[in-house]
């Protein structure tokens, strides 16, 4: 990708699969993992719940009281201020092969600890 910071919004990944994904088959038929549902399911959530994805996600599987610092929607909620023998790796599981797949909501931005 020729810039790697981009921000795909929803409805650019959208736009994007739309003009350059072809079906691998027919419904019923076989299976092919894409990342597009999850982009349907966030605009899904947010048009129900009145609230972007993170404020949803965020109340309704109530993230706050879980313990859960390390834990934020890429993009929509700041990083989380890093504590002692914690590393927040920043868009960790985004690029594959060297290049950087377009999924906007990055909710697997994950949190490792120094020891392991």
């Amino acid at each position: 990708m020729a810039n790697p910071e981009y921000r795909w919004t929803q409805q650019t990944v959208l736009a994007w699969a739309a003009a350059n994904v072809t079906g691998v088959g027919f419904p019923g038929e076989r299976n092919h993992y894409s990342d597009t549902g999850n982009t349907y399911l966030g605009l899904v959530i947010e048009n129900v719940t009145e609230l972007n994805l993170a404020e949803a996600g965020r109340t309704l599987l109530r993230l706050d009281t879980l313990d859960m610092p390390s834990t934020y929607w890429e993009i929509l909620e700041p990083t989380p201020t890093q504590k002692q023998n914690e590393k927040v790796l920043e868009r960790a599981g985004q690029y594959l092969q060297g290049r950087m797949p377009p999924t906007p909501t990055r909710a697997s931005t994950c949190t490792v600890q120094a020891a392991l």
